[in-house]
């Protein structure tokens, strides 16, 4: 197993990922390194959680699949590349790149030549989607992770939505802007104040809002 960097594979899943230790946790899914063995490469493998019934609610769903299909549909080298999507014991899955290089909540502070560099790259995907009239909408620390070359990449797309009303709030406390909290019309803007937090942090690892 040394070659695939997996030292000690947990389990196998859907018969072919040798899955191993959890590298990410959210309130609707897991994320864990894999061994894709029909590739033959290493993948983050992210699940949906079950609800304490074992169900998952199908909003959460919706939004899990949407996900998926977000990110395989999207081109660009500023986007985590989404591979396989699946269902096991009812169970939604899908694969990815793996990136090993963190993400920004985890490596700030950062020095401001490297925070420049990384947000600039994030400049380029957030205009590609505005020209699409669409928001990401929970742009934080967390979402921008970088490959072991140093590229910043955005993931986790689940937020996302046309310019317009939202019809309830999502986002991360100290990085959603204030339009999106009050179900106010939203628009590139709402990415750009985020965008603002996210860059504070960078260079400083805190909020610039105090969050409770």
């Amino acid at each position: 197993m040394t070659d695939r960097r997996i030292a000690e594979p947990l389990e196998t899943f859907a018969n072919r990922y040798e899955v191993g230790e959890a590298i990410g946790s959210g309130g609707m899914a897991t994320v864990r390194v894999a061994y894709d063995t029909v590739r033959k490469q290493r993948v983050a493998l992210k699940c949906l959680r079950a609800t304490a019934g074992g169900e998952h609610n199908a909003y959460s769903r919706s939004l899990f699949e949407r996900e998926y299909y977000i990110l395989s549909e999207l081109t660009h080298p500023h986007v985590v590349d989404a591979y396989d999507y699946g269902v096991v014991d009812d169970l939604p899955y899908y694969t990815m790149e793996l990136l090993d290089g963190g993400d920004v909540r985890d490596l700030a502070p950062l020095p401001h030549q490297r925070v420049c560099q990384i947000f600039h790259e994030l400049c380029s995907i957030l205009a590609l989607l505005h020209s699409r009239r669409l928001v990401y909408r929970d742009l934080n620390p967390r979402n921008i992770r970088c490959t072991d070359s140093g590229t910043a990449k955005l993931m986790d797309f689940g937020a996302m939505m046309p310019m317009g009303h939202p019809r309830m709030i999502l986002g991360t406390p100290g990085f959603v802007a204030p339009e999106i909290v009050n179900l106010q019309a939203v628009d590139g803007r709402a990415d750009l104040y985020a965008l603002g937090c996210c860059l504070y942090y960078a260079l400083t690892r805190r909020s610039p809002h105090a969050t409770r």
